[in-house]
């Protein structure tokens, strides 16, 4: 009886004293146990790792170091494009004399220090068919590895790698093993340092290679780059290897204030780098300015909500080495929940140690859509409006070679050309890899052009091109097929492919919107408090979220007086479908209604990150389909916040500019509850109620129920 009375604190105090003083739980558990598998693993993973770096990591970096014969070895840096810090340089050497080919891996060994794994965290607010990990991982062991390059031998030593690593089991399946496939990737960039012997007496050489295989560990292992695996065939490959990102993050550097002065003369050349994961985007360098104006913007793509940041590291510019100004962060999960940000944040060392001066950005999230949206080009301080993913599926060469090829596939949109891995000895190759492009308009945007070459001969085998604008007219602006080509000079390849095309859609907005009067046609300014005010309750809680419509009080009158008939109509967006569609009841002739309904959406933490509940109090008259509505005010509240705790409020309405029913009219203004707003730069508006299309023209006529209404 005691028991069953008990509260919650009572029963946490109960589960505590049984439990032995030397077990202490925490919610991050340093996982002894699993440092003991992988120490018992260890030995017997040497040969995963040599076809790890054997097949993936070597061709790779021989690819990239052929591009430094191409160029006749002509190089050129300022010491921070490759991740190293040397002086700024220029050399050349003959081809015929020294080429850099020929990379190996002649010896890998891990040694016999494992890695060891501690704060192990299980993300409890994961989607309900995937489970995610987060831990530490801490290499510092006697691992060693020998490569060689153009006859020159090299040794990689003392290799040290710290990072934060997260492991994905999706999706969980009713069958064994109830998980189709696993990813791993570090959120960031890892510390990573090795030494490289036997290459000293080549100026600049180490570095070059050092920089390399930095590179090229993220841009396999970091985020939104990632190492995953399949279990089963029943699952979606792209979604798992490589799926679309939840938005986009677009971010304006402004400039800083007050930054240390790092010269000998008292003021600093300042840059400013900044990181998402893999992704690195630099800012230009202000010469002898403790207060840059740089202006910079720039877009990543955002593939988690939560355990990332958007990093910014201010520098000052030297010739030998570059001298650190000081770090700023902002969380990704902040900027989803804001939708955008403008503010000043101080500058802190890698410690956590406040630093002089402090750097002002702006952030903005936009969201994924495959419709196109209605936008106003001054809404986009950028060029681009969408982006592209293309999943490389795999290819066939059916030309005949007396040895099997190497291939890879170069793909190039504009001057941005990005590259797959090379498949060893294969006329088959499985790519399964996927690439993003910026796109600025699809309609003018030039095609994507893929080539598949043979790293053997250095030859083109064959190649094709896509119109960007063909991806308008399919549907979900997506292509998934094989595509066959008759290029030269070998023969034909068919590379099959996924194309998707999503446009930007920017966060919605709380101002005041302009609404159109039907008496003059002109657009005027309706300001806030005239638009009422709504009490809710928001609360989520066993993977559901509840509202509830109280009341609403001083809702603003009719223009010929009469007081209002409202119902509130709630949305979950960016989805607008049936499913994610809720109403009241309506309440006629108050100004002042009160409705206490009930609502509820069932769906989980994760997804309810990406989510803005969007409420419109929708004012009805007339009967049947000759009804008029006009939205009186709308409330849109971002759902990442949400608890178990009720949060009841009230609301001031607003007008919304995207999403209100305009009404061009001279007289009779028509739609019904279902109707979709279309601003268009016509002078015509259409809109569809449930079952008649209204249109408007000079004259009005009423018909029966499917008549057709011209104004």
């Amino acid at each position: 009886k005691s028991f069953r009375s008990s509260n919650t604190a009572n029963l946490s105090e109960i589960r505590t004293s049984c439990r032995p003083s030397s077990i202490v739980l925490t919610e991050k558990d340093n996982a002894e146990w699993g440092n003991v598998v992988i120490k018992h693993l260890w030995p017997y993973t040497d040969c995963l790792i040599k076809i790890f770096f054997k097949q993936t990591i070597e061709p790779a970096i021989e690819n990239v170091l052929k591009g430094f014969k191409s160029n006749n070895f002509g190089f050129k840096t300022n010491g921070y494009e490759f991740g190293f810090n040397i002086p700024y340089f220029t050399f050349k050497i003959n081809e015929s004399q020294f080429a850099l080919n020929g990379f190996k891996f002649t010896n890998i060994s891990l040694g016999d220090s494992p890695p060891r794994i501690s704060n192990v965290q299980v993300n409890e607010d994961s989607s309900r068919d995937e489970i995610i990990l987060d831990m530490d991982v801490t290499y510092d062991g006697n691992g060693q590895l020998e490569v060689s390059l153009s006859a020159l031998m090299a040794g990689i030593q003392n290799i040290k790698l710290m990072g934060r690593l997260r492991m994905v089991l999706k999706p969980l399946m009713c069958k064994c093993p109830p998980f189709g496939g696993l990813q791993i990737y570090f959120l960031r960039n890892p510390i990573l340092y090795f030494d490289v012997a036997g290459l000293a007496s080549v100026p600049g050489l180490s570095s070059i290679l050092s920089s390399i295989i930095n590179n090229q560990i993220k841009n396999r292992l970091v985020l939104p780059n990632s190492l995953a695996f399949k279990f089963s065939h029943d699952i979606d490959v792209i979604s798992l290897k490589y799926p679309m990102p939840i938005g986009i993050i677009r971010i304006h550097v402004k400039g800083a204030k007050k930054i240390k002065k790092s010269d000998l003369f008292g003021s600093s050349d300042p840059f400013c780098c900044i990181h998402l994961g893999s992704q690195m985007f630099k800012t230009k360098t202000i010469i002898k300015n403790l207060n840059p104006i740089w202006n910079y913007s720039c877009e990543f793509y955002a593939m988690v909500s939560r355990g990332q940041e958007v990093e910014f590291e201010v520098w000052d510019f030297d010739v030998t080495n570059h001298d650190f100004l000081g770090r700023a962060s902002i969380d990704v999960s902040e900027i989803l929940q804001n939708g955008s940000l403008d503010k000043q944040i101080p500058l802190f060392d890698g410690k956590g140690k406040k630093l002089e001066g402090e750097i002002h950005i702006e952030a903005l999230w936009l969201s994924l859509t495959s419709k196109i949206p209605f936008l106003n080009k001054d809404e986009f301080k950028m060029k681009h409006s969408a982006m592209l993913r293309v999943w490389l599926h795999s290819a066939k060469c059916f030309a005949s070679t007396k040895s099997l090829p190497n291939p890879f596939v170069r793909l190039s949109l504009g001057n941005i050309a990005k590259y797959s891995a090379v498949l060893v000895g294969t006329k088959s190759p499985l790519f399964e890899e996927g690439f993003n492009f910026m796109i600025n308009s699809p309609e003018t945007e030039p095609p994507l052009f893929l080539e598949l070459w043979d790293q053997n001969t250095n030859k083109i085998q064959d190649k094709l091109s896509i119109e960007i604008c063909s991806l308008l007219e399919k549907d979900n602006m997506e292509i998934d097929q094989e595509f066959h080509c008759n290029g030269t000079p070998i023969g034909t390849v068919a590379i099959k492919l996924n194309i998707a095309l999503k446009f930007f859609k920017p966060p919605l907005t709380e101002s005041p919107i302009v609404e159109c009067n039907n008496k003059r046609q002109i657009l005027e300014l309706r300001s806030s408090t005239e638009c009422g005010k709504i009490r809710l309750t928001l609360q989520y809680m066993n993977n559901s979220m509840f509202i509830t419509i109280h009341e609403m009080q001083n809702l603003p009158l009719e223009e010929d007086g009469d007081k209002p008939n409202c119902y509130v109509k709630i949305y979950l967006l960016p989805d607008r479908s049936r499913n994610f569609k809720r109403k009241t009841s309506v309440v006629k002739d108050s100004c002042n209604p009160v409705y206490n309904s009930e609502f509820n959406y069932h769906i989980t933490k994760r997804e309810l990150e990406t989510k803005t509940l969007e409420i419109s109090v929708i004012n009805k008259k007339g009967f049947g389909h000759l009804h008029k509505s006009s939205v009186i005010g709308q409330i849109h509240i971002g759902c990442i916040s949400l608890n178990g705790d009720e949060n009841m409020k009230w609301y001031l309405l607003q007008f919304n500019p995207l999403l209100i029913l305009s009404q061009w009219q001279h007289d009779t203004e028509a739609c019904s509850d279902n109707s979709m707003l279309h601003l268009q730069q016509q002078h015509d508006t259409e809109a569809w109620s449930d079952n008649s299309l209204l249109q408007q023209q000079h004259d009005t006529e009423a018909c029966s129920d499917n008549s057709r209404l011209r104004s």
